[in-house]
Parts: structure tokens; C-alpha cells; sequence
């Protein structure tokens, strides 16, 4: 790898600070909070570590060329300027991805085949033949960021999405993300070694990022392939280095972790994908409704996603009303974390949460809140003091 001037790793909107913490912990210098991003001193052991040991990033990028562009033809122009041979052959396969905003460019995806035609039309020019793209597994996956008149040009190292870890087997629909739940996790201060329970599982994710932080089992354990694998400079010796950390990391468990959900299906797919990373036999799990089960302990972190009821016709109100009962009645002495969409549904929890974080579920804005269940001691607050 070229001598790059930082790493950027990309994250979910209000993860940032929990990133650059285990970037830090990692072993990263120089770890700076961006939108969506943290950028860290460049070291390309770091970018194999980061890949490998990282639970809350998306995506492992390398910063390679920045310049200005007020339209379409400064874009094409500037990105001719751009020595893409370093990155790719012309033999090869590549994928342009694109994020940010720009008052110059309404249009990102437009702007971005300029820049596809400009590297094209230089290989073309060279060689007389010109990479062709590739959206599954190209050579190379290349990031344009747009930041008003600032456009900058990645290569990522990750290929897909450091949120797949390849230990979920079967998906519901729109499941959550690994990344949401492992920040959710991190932001919720349990320690690993305490009780943790989802009783509205779904396909389990929190449930499998719980045992996985609680075993120190390294979130792309069962991966199988990076981008970076793919660079004429893969050490190869490096990466099974980290490899085998990775594997010999791995612990036993030493707490109890319960899981459920009132749909039989979710709780199927629950343990298929619990069974996928090893991790069913030391997971609790039983079929049943929320507002039923009793606190399996006597404390513990108790972490759920209950339905937003955003489609037309769905009454929450009453759901998130039995559900600050039960947290009341049968969770006395534990903490809840409550992650939800809709803030009006969640007063009708009648419990005064003690901490309030935004986050972004999919591209849904929720509040991550925090219930402390004071055994003997709780109050009710009214629905208006509830925001």
C-alpha cells in the first residue's frame, strides 16, 4: 500500500465518538471525529486491524487524490489528472461508490460518471482499452465524497460492508444493523460480564453482537475476503498474523444472555444465525410476548428495538404503554435501553428515561434511551413530562 496521508473509516450517524474510542483502542494515532467518519494516522498494519477488529466502522477508506470542481467539466478534468494506474490495471474491474452533498452538483450520481469517464477515457488513451465495471467483486471500489466544492477520491480496502460479518445465515425483512448494534452496545456501557437480554429479538442481531463483544470474538472472525486481498501489495503474512489474534482472542463466555420474541419465525432465524457463529448453546432463547416473560435475573441490561408503527393503521401507543408496565412490574433492577422511532409512542412508556442518544436506524431518525429501574423506588412520570 502507498504511503497514504490517513485512514478514514466510515460509521453510522451518532456512532462517531464510540468509533474513534476503539479506533484509539485499537491502536490508532491521531484519531479525528468527522460526520459519518473518523480519520486516523496512516500505518498499513492498522489498515488490516481496523478491518479485522473493528465493530462499529462500515468501511476502511484510503484518501489517495482531493481537488476543487465547480461543475461537471472541472470534475472530468481534474480526475483526468488523477494517475488511476496506481489503483487499477487496465485489464481490471472497478466500482465508483459516491456520498456526501453538494450545491454544485444536485446530481451526485451524474457527477460520479464523470469522473468514471475520466479515468476510463485515460486507460483508453494509454492502452487502448479501458477497465470494465464491476458492482459485486471489482478490483478496485473507489469512494468520491463531495463536500460543496471539495471532492475527495477513496480506494476501499473493505469491499462489502464491514457491517456483513458472515455469520447471519437468514434475514427478516430490513433487519438491523451489526454496526447500529454493536454501537448500541458500546454507547450502553454493559460490561460483558452482567446478564443481557432482548426479549423482541428479531433476527437476533443485538443478541449476536452481545455475545460477540462478551467473547472478544473479533466481529469479521468468519470473513473470508477483503478488498485489500486484492492489491498487488497484500502482505499476506500480515494478514493471517492478525488472523490467528483474532482466533486466539476468542473466549469463553461468562454471563447469561436470553433472547425472544413473540413471532415463532424470529426466533427460528434468531437461532439459525446464533448457530451460525457458535454461539446457540450459550444464548437462552424462548417464543413468547414481551409483556409476559419475567426478569430471568435479578439485574442485568435489558436492550430492545420494539415496532415505530410508521405504516398507516398501527395503534403503538397501547404496545410501548404494556411495555413500560412490564419493564415497572417484571424488570425491577435491571437497566433498559429502548432504541425507537417514534418519539410520541415512547411516552407512552410512562417511565422518564435517564439518557436520550440520537441515532439513525436504516434512514430512520430513533432515540436510543436509557430506563434505570430502581428496584422499590421507581416513579411514573405523566405523558407530557415524558420527552
Amino acid at each position: 500500500m502507498d504511503n497514504f496521508p490517513y485512514i478514514a473509516v466510515s460509521t453510522l450517524q451518532g456512532l462517531e465518538e464510540v468509533l474513534q474510542k476503539e479506533l484509539t483502542e485499537l491502536g490508532a494515532e491521531n484519531a479525528e471525529i468527522h460526520s459519518r467518519a473518523v480519520t486516523v494516522a496512516y500505518n498499513p498494519e492498522m489498515v488490516y486491524k481496523i478491518n479485522m477488529f473493528c465493530r462499529t466502522g462500515l468501511r476502511v477508506l484510503l484518501p489517495f487524490h482531493t481537488f476543487k470542481a465547480e461543475n461537471t467539466d472541472q470534475l472530468y478534468e481534474e480526475a483526468r489528472k488523477i494517475d488511476w494506474e496506481r489503483y487499477l490495471k487496465a485489464e481490471g474491474t472497478f466500482v465508483f461508490d459516491f456520498s456526501g452533498r453538494s450545491s454544485h452538483f444536485t446530481h451526485l450520481q451524474f457527477a460520479s460518471l464523470k469522473v468514471k469517464d475520466a479515468l476510463c477515457d485515460q486507460m483508453r488513451e494509454k492502452h487502448g482499452r479501458r477497465p470494465s465495471v464491476d458492482k459485486n467483486r471489482p478490483d478496485a471500489r473507489f469512494v468520491i465524497h463531495f463536500h460543496e466544492d471539495e471532492v475527495r477520491i477513496s480506494i476501499d480496502t473493505s469491499g462489502q460492508s464491514l457491517h456483513i460479518r458472515n455469520t447471519r445465515s437468514q434475514r427478516n425483512e430490513a433487519p438491523m444493523s451489526e454496526v447500529l448494534a454493536a454501537g448500541m452496545i458500546h454507547l450502553s456501557g454493559w460490561d460483558g460480564v452482567s446478564p443481557f437480554a432482548d426479549y423482541m429479538c428479531g433476527t437476533g442481531t443485538l443478541l449476536m453482537e452481545a455475545y460477540a463483544f462478551a467473547t472478544d470474538m473479533a466481529p469479521c472472525l468468519h470473513r473470508t475476503e477483503y478488498a485489500f486481498m486484492r492489491f498487488d501489495d497484500f502482505n499476506q503474512e500480515l494478514y493471517y498474523h492478525f488472523k490467528t489474534e483474532a482466533r486466539k482472542r476468542r473466549k469463553r463466555l461468562e454471563t447469561r444472555i436470553f433472547g425472544g420474541d413473540i413471532d415463532g419465525k424470529s426466533v427460528q432465524v434468531s437461532q439459525t444465525n446464533l448457530e451460525t457463529m457458535g454461539a446457540l448453546r450459550d444464548v437462552e432463547m424462548i417464543k413468547g410476548d414481551f409483556n409476559l416473560v419475567k426478569a430471568p435475573m435479578k439485574k442485568g441490561t435489558l436492550m430492545i428495538n420494539p415496532p415505530y408503527g410508521l405504516r398507516i393503521g398501527d395503534n403503538v401507543d397501547e404496545l410501548y404503554h404494556k411495555i413500560g408496565s412490564s419493564l415497572k412490574n417484571q424488570f425491577s433492577g435491571w437497566t433498559a435501553w429502548i432504541l425507537s422511532g417514534n418519539p410520541e409512542a415512547m411516552k407512552h412508556i410512562g417511565l422518564k428515561p435517564s439518557a436520550k442518544i440520537a441515532l439513525l436506524n436504516g434512514n430512520i431518525e430513533c432515540k436510543f434511551a436509557k430506563f434505570e429501574l430502581f428496584e422499590g423506588s421507581l416513579k411514573e412520570f405523566k405523558t407530557k413530562e415524558n420527552e
